[in-house]
């Protein structure tokens, strides 16, 4: 059995995939893909903070931060955050794990 992730880990998690998203300002109009994915991160905290670390709460936190991870601006951040993520949910978290889990990830993004 796993030992148990605390919830200030999953915060500071979520808090680095918020920070990870590339939005493309100030140079861009922030795309609504990005923005929507910060806005999760932003959700995913808030339900952290409310419910604890419970079981669905970390599949949300799953879902956000694989989405985040496709917003990045590079593939070192988005294996850094399936690495933490691999942590949360107690999989391996080395970085080739990390990182066939990112080049699995389905990265086509809304036109």
């Amino acid at each position: 059995m796993s030992k148990p992730v605390s919830e200030a880990f999953v915060l500071a998690t979520l808090s680095l995939a918020r920070g990870s998203i590339e939005t493309g300002e100030p140079y861009y109009q922030p795309q609504d893909y990005a923005v929507a994915a910060q806005e999760g991160c932003d959700e995913a905290a808030e339900e952290v903070r409310r419910e604890g670390v419970t079981p669905d709460v970390l599949h949300l936190v799953g879902l956000v931060v694989r989405e985040a991870a496709k917003c990045t601006a590079g593939d070192f951040e988005a294996v850094l955050l399936l690495r933490r993520l691999a942590q949360i949910e107690g999989r391996p978290a080395d970085f080739e794990s990390a990182l066939a889990e990112y080049d699995a990830l389905d990265k086509s993004l809304p036109i």
